[in-house]
């Protein structure tokens, strides 16, 4: 296995999830708190993802081929004597990858970031994740993340997915504003085909009609706290925009890249939020990612 996070990361990289547990698969899930103690749970979903090569036989260099708009997607939950111990995500042409979550497979650790690989052969791997796990708010209805496939092959793709429980349209709070705070963590792929590995910090506030949001203080995801984290503000954005039902879509702009995010409210009584962004600059860079907050 790499040594390197950063190389690890490019592979399937941060598929980074904030989550706590959950109970009944697909539109049954409600709550990360009741899992079952053994079993595999469905939890439906957003994603958005980008299609790459690999340019010029470089593992580390991406060629963009196209950019989906947002799609339906699940996350697959499965749990041995009441812990996690696999996801399962849609990748490429809805085809599945299952990653353990083997305790001797950690590397390397962060406060709030379980961070698992799974190796193919040798030093290349097929898939890897960091979970994470908020300690001050843990999430109970959602999940969010990014990950990638078929980085050491000649074509893969990177996504980013949103996954929880909708908050129903009619249970929507009237004539009050709410404010949610969290996080994001996105892939930038440059014209010059290199690829970073982001986390932000992020506001957002809805009256239940219009909602606006900001990323803010953008920097490198490096998966190890010993690791400097380069700022990069350039990739900071806002924008506003309007709710539909439990949804919204906000068109967003920052420094560089501009594009949309699409978001959800989720909880029996819209506790939380989440969503996906897809981002592009007029030299062909391309940010795709998804945020949570509460």
């Amino acid at each position: 296995m790499p040594s390197s996070f950063l190389r690890s990361a490019a592979l399937c990289c941060v598929l980074s999830f904030l989550a706590a547990c959950s109970s009944s698969g697909g539109s049954g899930f409600t709550s990360f708190e009741d899992l079952p103690e053994n079993g595999s749970v469905e939890i439906d979903g957003q994603e958005v993802t980008a299609r790459f090569l690999t340019a010029d036989g470089d593992d580390f260099s991406f060629e963009i081929t196209e950019v989906s708009g947002t799609q339906p997607s699940k996350l697959t939950v499965t749990t041995e004597d009441g812990e996690i111990v696999e996801l399962g995500l849609a990748v490429i042409d809805g085809n599945a990858v299952f990653i353990p979550l083997d305790p001797s497979e950690f590397v390397p650790p962060r406060p709030d970031i379980i961070q698992a690989f799974r190796a193919l052969e040798g030093d290349e791997l097929e898939g890897a994740l960091a979970l994470v796990i908020e300690a001050d708010k843990p999430f109970e209805h959602q999940a969010f993340g990014v990950w990638g496939v078929g980085v050491f092959d000649d074509a893969g793709a990177f996504s980013a997915g949103s996954f929880g429980a909708k908050t129903r349209a009619g249970r929507l709070p009237s004539g009050q504003t709410a404010r949610y705070a969290g996080r994001t963590l996105s892939f930038v792929v440059l014209a010059n085909g290199s690829l970073l590995s982001l986390e932000s910090d992020l506001g957002l506030e809805t009256d239940f009609s219009t909602v606006t949001l900001e990323s803010s203080g953008t920097r490198d995801y490096t998966g190890e706290p010993s690791i400097p984290s380069e700022p990069r503000a350039q990739y900071d954005f806002s924008g506003a925009g309007t709710v539909s039902g439990s949804g919204f879509t906000v068109d967003v702009a920052g420094d560089v890249l501009s594009g949309q995010a699409d978001g959800q409210l989720y909880g029996p009584n819209a506790e939380e939020v989440g969503g996906t962004f897809s981002l592009t600059g007029a030299d062909g860079t391309v940010q795709i990612g998804a945020f949570g907050a509460n």
